[in-house]
């Protein structure tokens, strides 16, 4: 009997797996000279990984913002300069992130919003920065890494594409 259960359960996870809850729109992500970016440093982490992680953290929140967008809409990003909070420095003979109102987040973004004729919906180049960071972050973001980021990036997407 509880082989049966457990074989139903199964089969109705499976199921669900395979329907989509929401229709999203599509985001298309562009990171232009990541190298040269005013602070995208790692600290004492290998630079190359520490890039890598910051863009795939950047556009998985993205995405995430883009499901409340209708999907016969396409999200196209271009990244153009990233200052993440705070500014590495030296503390002994480490490099560390130090976090302070003198170095606020700032995300250069030049962005298109299209329809499924591709059509323009919005675009615009835009200089994100939050200079009230320390005092802004919600506890939603508090503990995670890039949350001054994410939350600067959530204030935008609310201000630009909610209705």
């Amino acid at each position: 009997m509880i082989k049966k259960i457990v074989i139903g359960v199964f089969i109705i996870v499976s199921a669900m797996a395979q329907v989509p809850f929401s229709q999203a729109a599509e985001v298309e992500i562009k990171w232009s000279n990541i190298d040269n970016y005013t602070d995208i440093e790692a600290g004492e982490e290998n630079r190359k990984y520490f890039k890598e992680w910051v863009s795939k953290s950047i556009g998985k929140h993205i995405d995430k913002l883009a499901n409340s967008l209708p999907s016969d809409q396409k999200l196209i990003i271009e990244v153009l300069n990233v200052d993440l909070a705070g500014t590495v420095k030296y503390k002994g003979s480490k490099q560390v992130r130090i976090i302070k109102e003198a170095f606020p987040p700032e995300l250069e973004l030049q962005y298109k919003l299209v329809n499924s004729e591709n059509s323009v919906i919005k675009e615009e180049t835009i200089l994100l920065r939050n200079l009230k960071f320390l005092q802004s972050v919600s506890t939603k973001y508090r503990s995670q890494s890039l949350g001054y980021e994410k939350e600067m990036l959530d204030d935008w997407f609310k201000d630009t594409f909610t209705e």
